[in-house]
């Protein structure tokens, strides 16, 4: 929670500083380094805060688009690509555990299934067992 008030702060500065093209492109830079650092640990609710915040700075960007010399718009993609490599990481990190425990509870269910079968094979057993018992002389 604390990433989340920290992320907040930053956009506030970030927008109520957005009166310049510098404090734009720090704010911007903030932003992702932030994000950077704690990626890993974020949580969906992170994410989604972190997602508002990265769209409301893209949003901001043709402010200052033509203020900007080459470099800084460079600078702006690299940002904005940065960020969405951390946040498919962590898409693919996701369906990497979900992967995992799918196919756990698969397993699971395989083996439910053949404890399940090999019961059923033993109570038929017991069954023709007991049909031959009555069927004798």
């Amino acid at each position: 929670m604390k990433k989340v008030l920290f992320l907040a702060l930053v956009l506030a500065i970030a927008t109520a500083c957005t009166q310049t093209k510098e404090s734009y492109l720090d704010g911007f830079k903030l932003f992702v380094e932030n994000v950077q650092k704690n990626a890993q640990d974020y949580t969906k609710a992170d994410w989604e805060k972190a997602d508002e915040q990265f769209t409301k700075l893209k949003d901001s960007y043709n402010k200052f688009s033509e203020q900007m010399t080459s470099n800084e718009k460079d600078e702006i993609v690299k940002l904005e690509s940065t960020y969405t490599a951390l946040k498919l990481k962590k898409i693919k990190e996701g369906a990497k555990d979900a992967f995992e425990k799918a196919k756990d509870t698969a397993k699971d269910a395989a083996k439910d299934v053949k404890e399940g079968t090999q019961k059923a094979v033993k109570k038929g057993e017991k069954a023709m067992e007991g049909i031959k018992d009555g069927l004798k002389d």
